[in-house]
């Protein structure tokens, strides 16, 4: 399909939803996406939170670009 989103790249702390609640609602509303989150503030928390929502990926910035590109690579292929 056209104009079909193939993966989602987030930040964890965004105006008015955050990444982990992102992830949620496109798992509630059934969407097949897979999702990078991207923080500043890593914890194992968060991690482990974003794994057991489906990420694919979890970075911490500054974000390596070959890393991210991979991942969305691997995302998507």
């Amino acid at each position: 399909m056209e104009g079909a989103l193939a993966c989602v790249v987030t930040d964890l702390h965004m105006p008015g939803m955050t990444g982990l609640e992102l992830q949620a609602e496109i798992a509630r509303r059934g969407w097949n996406l897979p999702l990078i989150l991207v923080t500043a503030y890593p914890t194992n928390t968060v991690r482990e939170q974003a794994e057991k929502g489906g990420a694919v990926a979890f970075f911490a910035k500054p974000v390596d670009p070959d890393g991210l590109l991979a991942a969305i690579e691997k995302a998507i292929g």
